[in-house]
């Protein structure tokens, strides 16, 4: 039976922290473990992991704490910790949509031979309350530049992550899209499913629009050969137009 290793970074998340631990433990498939990277929270979130760690039926298997550069320091530190076939990556503010995800996912995995796959979330607004179903269709170059891919989404081999690396720590919100984008590179297999991966909780730094558009940027020059990158400057440049028409058309509408 596959292992899957499922890796949550956290940093003072003693108010969110305990629906992503017991959304873990509670899993159906048996053969699971939960990877801890805390980066020297002071408040009670290592209280709470430790806890969790004593309570029956718990997937804890490892937890690191110590001061980092970023998340994405954290989550490479976490993968030689990881000792599971699937990485799949969970924030502490997040939780897996039911005991039966997993499962689902391992079933998913079967059926379609994918070396990464992706699923659907469900996208939980701080802010307003509202919830929303993300369920991308294709995964492409040009999809990924696009936006609306989140790490909550994908789940992939470890052995991936020793053929082309870690995530690039120098990126501050977008380093598991970029991932992604190497692994296309890479000619490796992405599948899409229906299963419901996650609720992600939206309205954290990865609604910081400007560092999201400075390392898409980045992300053109990476992963696109010349078609792929006129492609999506002409679909840019498409949509910019539609909307200035629309502007002009209906400003008290869309204003």
């Amino acid at each position: 039976m596959k292992k899957v290793s499922i890796v949550t970074v956290c940093l003072n998340s003693e108010s969110v922290i305990q629906g992503c631990l017991e959304s873990v433990r509670t899993q159906t498939y048996p053969n699971v473990e939960h990877i801890i990277i805390d980066g020297k929270s002071s408040d009670r979130t290592l209280q709470l992991v430790e806890a969790e760690r004593q309570a029956a039926g718990s997937r804890i298997a490892a937890v690191l704490s110590e001061t980092d550069e970023g998340i994405y320091e954290a989550m490479n530190k976490a993968i030689p910790l990881c000792s599971g076939d699937w990485l799949y990556f969970l924030n502490a503010d997040d939780r897996l949509f039911s005991p039966k995800t997993v499962e689902q996912m391992m079933q998913s995995l079967t059926l379609n031979n994918s070396e990464i796959m992706v699923g659907r979330v469900l996208l939980f607004d701080q802010k307003t309350g509202h919830s929303s179903l993300h369920s991308p269709r294709k995964i492409s170059r040009l999809r990924l530049l696009s936006g609306g891919i989140y790490q909550q989404n994908w789940i992939a081999q470890r052995s991936l992550f020793e053929q082309i690396g870690g995530f690039d720590q120098e990126m501050q919100l977008c380093a598991d899209v970029e991932w992604l984008g190497r692994a296309l590179v890479h000619g490796k297999r992405i599948t899409v499913s229906n299963v419901l991966f996650a609720v992600f909780s939206q309205g954290g730094r990865s609604s910081d629009f400007a560092t999201v558009v400075r390392e898409h940027r980045i992300m053109e020059r990476r992963i696109c050969n010349h078609f792929t990158w006129v492609a999506f400057k002409a679909l840019k440049k498409t949509v910019s137009g539609l909307n200035t028409c629309l502007r002009r058309a209906f400003p008290a509408v869309i204003d």
